[in-house]
């Protein structure tokens, strides 16, 4: 009998695993897929402190990516840049050796049994309430029973389809995502992120490890089906076409396939049922433009870990405990998902180009820049109330 079992052990069930197992509890941490091995994923990270707390984060920052200091934000042949505000620093790493980090430090925990290369079939129930899981592994099949059975298994949740957790909150279909691993990409005298605006896509670029470079590019839906026959061709097209970064990707070559995901809606699922909690993607889904997927899953995981605390010691009845849970999840998801949204909104409607020349004119001239960061609250103010409000609370954290 452990005291959970988590179906799916990629960041978001990988870190719940460390963190129950620190707590003692007996877990059962379940994948399907063998590891290391490769996930869809911006592959951003910029939660420093939440990665101090599962203890990997000098795993992370000495697996081969550089950190990232600087945001770097184009729109046509213009740049701005500055000091990330948000974070000391961001980590680029490739899902690859992410994932595997955080399993191996969850399988390092004495009471933590990782079980890669593991289906799960079904759930097993008991008066209605769900107890644990049955799984085959090769031929061998067993049954792992648990006082509570965690969904972590991503987009296709089995465990949020298996118990039918309904969807409150959605959106519409969102733009795709494709991205590759590039070798031979010139890069920035000093690690940054770049955001690109370049006509109808949103474009990501980050160097990674291995002296990779991610780039990924978020493509209009009118483009789905031709990026769903070629996405190849489609993403070498959109890299050609972006100012400053087609000349330093012109010695570039693809170092594997490119991957991606479809058109999907955002979400936010029921949490938890009788013996049964979701977390990361499996629960809520927020799409990739934000960069925020991977620290999503973790905090979310950190989350559900006190809860469940809460229950196991009786401090908290579970019905309180998550529902406290599902309340904190969706107060850090459902700003996001308005974002992402915001952002698909202003890529589906490109800047005219009279605009453009009067912010190349600010790149342009020194004089002008400084006049600007003189009158910038005043400008700020003008992007309306609730802008003002979010940016003033950045700048106090």
């Amino acid at each position: 009998m452990y005291d959970a079992v988590i179906v799916g052990a990629r960041c978001a069930g990988a870190a719940l695993a460390i963190f129950l197992g620190k707590k003692g509890y007996r877990v059962a941490l379940v994948d399907r897929d063998t590891f290391p091995s490769h996930t869809t994923s911006t592959h951003v990270t910029g939660e420093i402190e939440i990665y101090k707390k599962l203890g990997v984060l000098e795993q992370l920052e000495s697996a081969g990516a550089p950190a990232l200091r600087r945001m770097h934000v184009h729109l046509g042949s213009n740049s701005l840049e500055s000091d990330m505000l948000v974070t000391s620093r961001a980590i680029g790493l490739r899902r690859y050796h992410f994932d595997h980090i955080l399993i191996q430090a969850a399988d390092a925990l004495p009471t933590v049994d990782v079980e890669q290369g593991s289906l799960v079939t079904g759930l097993i129930h008991n008066d209605g309430v769900v107890r644990g899981v049955r799984l085959r592994k090769g031929v061998v099949q067993k049954e792992l029973n648990a006082k509570v059975v965690i969904g972590a298994d991503g987009y296709y949740s089995l465990v949020a389809d298996a118990v039918n957790a309904q969807s409150y909150e959605s959106s519409p279909l969102m733009r795709p995502a494709y991205y590759g691993y590039f070798r031979n990409v010139k890069p920035l005298p000093v690690p940054a992120v770049e955001w690109f605006w370049n006509e109808n896509d949103i474009i990501f670029c980050n160097p990674t490890d291995a002296g990779l470079h991610t780039v990924l590019v978020m493509p209009p839906m009118s483009e789905l089906k031709r990026w769903m026959r070629s996405p190849k061709d489609m993403l070498l097209q959109s890299v050609a076409q972006i100012p400053g970064l087609n000349e330093r990707m012109e010695q570039a070559e693809l170092a594997d396939r490119v991957r991606g995901i479809g058109a999907r809606p955002m979400y936010l699922k029921e949490a938890y049922g009788d013996g049964w909690a979701l977390v990361g993607d499996a629960g809520a889904y927020v799409h990739p433009v934000t960069g925020s997927g991977m620290d999503n899953a973790v905090r979310s995981a950190e989350l559900l870990a006190n809860a469940l605390d809460d229950t196991f010691t009786g401090k908290m009845s579970w019905t309180d405990a998550m529902g406290d849970y599902q309340a904190e999840r969706d107060t850090l998801i459902r700003p996001q998902m308005h974002g992402a949204q915001v952002s698909m909104s202003r890529a589906d409607q490109p800047i005219d180009s009279e605009k453009l020349r009067w912010l190349q004119a600010l790149c342009t001239f020194p004089g002008l820049a400084y006049d600007l960061a003189e009158k910038v609250e005043e400008v700020v103010n003008l992007l309306g109330d609730e802008r003002y409000k979010q940016l003033k609370q950045m700048m106090t954290i």
